[in-house]
């Protein structure tokens, strides 16, 4: 019965003052049970709570049972921060037309630098 309430192995053998072993050997089926027991009670528990209302638990069950999950949005503003900069980019500044090595990383890119582009002081 008390493996019904969530006790372990070594909780069981400290309150009978044994060793977990002996609880194993001797007790396993009836120790299975009562874990099953345990894990039914939880569930209609949670399931009742969801019913009634519970958004976290209405949440956390149809992750868990339905298999939903939320999308994340991705932070991409690092890694294009990172591609800019080898383009030749640096602190949001135009293309300077005088540097043939951001024109010709832009190039290499497939990309045309904007010809209207303004300057920024």
């Amino acid at each position: 019965m008390l493996a019904s309430f969530g006790c372990t192995y070594a909780d069981l053998g400290k309150y009978f003052g044994c060793d977990e072993s002996t609880i194993r050997k001797n007790f396993r089926s009836d120790y299975n049970a009562g874990r099953s027991e345990m894990k039914l009670k939880l569930r209609t528990t949670m399931w009742k709570s969801a019913q009634n209302g519970s958004i976290a638990m209405q949440i956390w069950l149809s992750k868990n049972f339905l298999g939903m999950h939320e999308r994340t949005a991705i932070d991409m503003s690092g890694n294009l921060e990172t591609i800019l900069r080898e383009c030749g980019f640096e602190d949001n500044k135009p293309v300077d037309k005088k540097n043939n090595e951001q024109a010709k990383a832009l190039e290499d890119l497939g990309v045309q630098p904007n010809s209207t582009a303004v300057a920024r002081s």
